[in-house]
């Protein structure tokens, strides 16, 4: 297994879904990933963004020369529209699109890589009912570059 850097990750997963999604109107959001779904004025419907949580070493074995085995947290953040006229049609589309989410996240290039889904722990809908915010938790494995 080659290395491949944390951010070498993220921007594989992201290009992924931009990838598979683009030809349906979805794109990452320019914003700090960190950031996406705290401000609406920022966020618009079929808008993604891809987070890195933890990093944690599998293992004790670590050599300078090749690298570590870590597993690295993603998070995938997403949005949906949500009509007035038709909010209960438009959340279930806002889970059928999780799913979409899912299905490209997990169809990433596994070369030196390995993702498995961890889990889904919110599902929110904002305050005025216009936009459905999704989150989906990730585990990768990789070689992380130690040099």
């Amino acid at each position: 297994m080659a290395v491949l850097s944390v951010a070498g990750v993220r921007q594989r997963v992201q290009d992924r879904i931009t990838t598979v999604l683009g030809g349906q109107g979805w794109r990452h959001s320019r914003f700090v990933p960190d950031l996406f779904g705290q401000d609406t004025d920022q966020i618009n419907p079929r808008v993604f963004a891809v987070q890195v949580g933890s990093t944690d070493p599998v293992g004790d074995r670590q050599r300078i020369q090749v690298g570590t085995v870590v597993r690295t947290q993603l998070i995938v953040r997403f949005a949906w529209r949500l009509r007035a006229d038709n909010q209960l049609t438009d959340y279930d589309t806002a889970l059928d699109a999780e799913e979409d989410v899912i299905a490209a996240v997990m169809s990433t290039d596994n070369t030196n890589l390995h993702i498995e889904l961890d889990t889904i722990p919110q599902r929110t809908v904002f305050d005025d009912g216009s936009l459905f915010l999704g989150e989906i938790q990730f585990l990768t494995q990789h070689r992380l570059p130690l040099t």
